[in-house]
């Protein structure tokens, strides 16, 4: 071999074995890490709760947690009885930061939405009302506990605590 052979002779057998060296001390390739588990439910992109009245009067929520989808609403259909009394909707001030419910507020548009001032997270279906309520676009991920409380006309005020989960 010429000086110019040998040379190139020389970086190929170097090369492959720097690339074999190396190779050796990476040892296996990670194997891929298992999906997590989680006891939550799949996201709806069309969530809707139940509501109705127990043998005793008290309203109940089926189902009591729910997932929902990021931008998508939520529908609460309001069972027959219900229309004798107002059913409203309070989700819980979650503090600084994270506010009232995961909806946006839409005073204009929603007619369940409480009054101009009531902001995010409240709802109020009258007595007669026989529609469901909507929720607004969801746009705040998480969990958002809220209070639906059902007044009989002439009655006492009696409440369900379910919660809604917004994810992406």
């Amino acid at each position: 071999m010429r000086g110019g052979a040998g040379v190139l002779l020389g970086l190929v057998i170097g090369a492959a074995g720097v690339l074999t060296v190396q190779g050796l001390t990476r040892g296996k390739p990670a194997a891929p890490s298992p999906p997590p588990t989680t006891t939550l439910p799949a996201a709806q992109c069309e969530a809707v709760v139940r509501v109705w009245l127990d043998a005793s009067g008290k309203p109940k929520v089926t189902p009591k947690d729910v997932c929902l989808a990021n931008h998508k609403v939520l529908t609460w259909d309001i069972g027959a009885g219900l229309e004798a009394g107002t059913v409203s909707i309070e989700f819980v001030d979650q503090g600084p930061g994270k506010g009232k419910g995961g909806f946006q507020a839409d005073t204009q548009n929603n007619p369940h939405q409480k009054h101009p001032n009531a902001g995010r997270g409240s709802y109020l279906r009258n007595k007669k009302d026989t529609t469901p309520i909507l929720s607004n676009p969801a746009d705040k991920t998480g969990r958002w506990p809220y209070i639906l409380t059902y007044t009989p006309d002439g009655g006492q005020a009696m409440v369900a605590d379910p919660a809604v989960c917004i994810r992406n």
